[in-house]
């Protein structure tokens, strides 16, 4: 029997994900990644930037109820990179990032971090399904944000977790 290993952390720019499908951010794929890591064992976490609530304003409910689940959900304060934050969260937790972006901002502090193979991992949406090699993951996405946290939910604690009021 091989020994068992402790989940890998993985933190997501959250932002960036969500532009993965286009020009406008879409909630619904960062929530569906992160529902997939947890399900496969990860250790995962969102990270965002102060601007989040006003770029998923369309899914404001589902991003609040997020927002209330600090295990899940980093939001950092205005004035604030949470691209920093998430580099800072990687190096000390020897964790994976998933995120496009080239960090170039960041390379003279985390240059190790991100030259390091399979740390930075990248990916890509195809057919209403989300791939990333890195991490031999396929995501189906759900149609909403509501679908999405739906997805996530069960593995919440039931007592703090409250299902999204609808948008009716």
């Amino acid at each position: 029997m091989e020994p068992l290993h402790p989940p890998r952390s993985v933190g997501v720019d959250a932002l960036n994900v969500a532009h993965w499908c286009g020009r406008t951010p879409q909630l619904r794929l960062p929530l569906a990644l992160l529902a997939a890591l947890h399900r496969r064992g990860f250790e995962a976490r969102l990270y965002f930037d102060a601007s989040a609530p006003y770029r998923f304003a369309a899914d404001g409910a589902c991003y609040a109820e997020l927002r209330q689940h600090a295990e899940l959900c980093i939001e950092v304060p205005p004035g604030r990179s949470a691209d920093s934050a998430l580099l800072r969260d990687a190096r000390a937790r020897g964790g994976c990032i998933v995120s496009r972006d080239h960090f170039s901002d960041h390379r003279r502090r985390y240059r190790k971090l991100i030259d390091e193979p399979g740390r930075v991992l990248g990916g890509f949406v195809r057919e209403e399904v989300m791939h990333l090699p890195g991490l031999d993951l396929l995501v189906p996405l759900p149609v909403t944000a509501d679908e999405a946290w739906q997805q996530l939910s069960p593995s919440l604690n039931t007592e703090t977790s409250a299902a999204i009021p609808s948008a009716d």
